[in-house]
């Protein structure tokens, strides 16, 4: 079984050497309204009182794709400011916290932030703003860990084909509003 699946590996990766990458993204286009944001929020690594929240903002003048640019500049970097606030507050509430971090090339225009002082099993909604032109991500959501809770909500989704569907489970296990954890085994779309 083994040497069947390093055989497929080795086929599939010397095919992503001889097809050109257009080939596997042709026919997406990346929505407008989440300029410079394309690629979305996520949190990660929840402790009692902290999370760990990430995004990407894509360079300026990159093509708004779902492949590497190594086209950008290397020093080029932007500085974002995350916001997190308390799930049920109002529209322009004071956030709970907030900070600064930088998206650079050396990391891929990727950003991280671990927000600390947190309260436990406690739901949360932040995003990202761009200092220099303003532009706002999406709004993502949260959980602490922590508590004693008496049951556990696990979703678990696995290998996703973007030809072969609108991926319409990922908006309805967004919908969930019990879920604990969410964990993506397999690829993530290919």
């Amino acid at each position: 079984f083994f040497l069947l699946l390093f055989c497929f590996l080795g086929l599939a990766a010397s095919a992503s050497k001889v097809i050109p990458s257009q080939f596997f993204i042709s026919g997406l286009s990346a929505d407008e309204a989440h300029a410079p944001f394309y690629h979305g929020v996520a949190s990660a690594d929840p402790g009692e009182d902290s999370i760990l929240l990430w995004t990407r903002r894509t360079p300026d003048g990159a093509a708004a794709t779902f492949v590497a640019d190594d086209s950008a500049d290397s020093s080029e970097s932007y500085t974002l400011t995350y916001y997190i606030f308390n799930y049920v507050a109002e529209e322009n509430a004071e956030p709970v916290s907030s900070g600064t971090v930088l998206a650079s090339a050396a990391d891929d225009f990727t950003a991280a932030a671990l927000v600390e002082g947190l309260v436990a099993n406690t739901r949360y909604r932040y995003h990202f703003v761009d200092q220099a032109t303003g532009s706002k991500s999406s709004v993502g959501e949260t959980r602490t860990a922590g508590g004693s809770p008496t049951s556990l909500r696990i979703l678990v989704s696995s290998c996703s084909s973007i030809w072969s569907g609108a991926l319409a489970t990922y908006s309805e296990m967004a919908k969930q509003e019990d879920v604990n954890l969410v964990i993506h085994v397999g690829d993530y779309i290919y």
